[in-house]
């Protein structure tokens, strides 16, 4: 199960998703190879096969990248797996490229709280596809407790 997210250019930040006009088009990313480029630059080690699908996986984070469409690509996919401090890498790609993520409902720069959407998201993947007799206990105790004594607990 993966946090899918889009990615777009624009002249300018683009306005929150309910007050979007109708006629917004985002900008040129470039091409395929410039835009698998600019990733890499970012992400070293991305792995890129044919057809526009990239990976990344880094302490505890998988990213796959979807560069499908005609060129010039006007935006990407990205669909997110893992854990792990996914925003400062969202970050970089913003400021130096001009692009503008949209999370699950919401730009990014919108965003009130964008790493408690993600944490929201692993809880309910977790909560959804690990077999209930292994689903750690719930609850304010039982999460203090995880962090106090370790995951095991």
């Amino acid at each position: 199960m993966s946090w899918d997210i889009l990615v777009h250019a624009a002249s300018s930040p683009p306005q929150p998703v309910d007050e979007m006009p109708s006629d917004w088009k985002p900008l040129p990313l470039g091409s395929r190879s410039d835009v698998q480029a600019k990733i890499s630059a970012v992400l070293q080690g991305t792995r890129w096969e044919d057809g526009g699908w990239g990976e990344y996986d880094k302490n505890g984070i998988s990213l796959e990248f979807n560069l499908a469409g005609s060129e010039p690509l006007d935006g990407i996919m990205i669909h997110v797996r893992g854990g792990g401090d996914l925003f400062p890498l969202l970050k970089e790609f913003s400021a130096r490229y001009g692009w503008y993520v949209l999370l699950p409902g919401e730009w990014m720069h919108h965003a009130a709280t964008p790493e408690a959407e993600w944490m929201d998201f692993q809880d309910y993947r977790d909560q959804v596809t690990v077999p209930a007799d292994e689903k750690p206990a719930r609850g304010f105790l039982a999460g203090l407790k995880r962090r106090l004594l370790g995951p095991s607990a």
